[in-house]
């Protein structure tokens, strides 16, 4: 990790500062939007008492990634 995050943050050094903004926040989208299909799929592994409709979703993978 620290590896990885000093080499994004020397992009600043050699590339255009808004190019290397935006890949820097592209790739936080990208690992947020891992933690939290992670998350999701652990925390609705199971069917839920109340049956909330994030559940429901998450069974239909093209309904919960649209």
């Amino acid at each position: 990790m620290a590896l990885g995050t000093t080499l994004l943050s020397s992009t600043f050094l050699f590339v255009h500062p808004i190019k290397a903004y935006l890949t820097y926040a592209f790739s936080h989208a990208v690992e947020y939007m891992v933690f939290v299909w992670a998350f999701q799929h652990r925390r609705y592994a199971q069917p839920l008492a109340h049956h909330p409709w994030l559940g429901w979703a998450l069974q239909r993978p093209w309904l919960a990634s649209a």
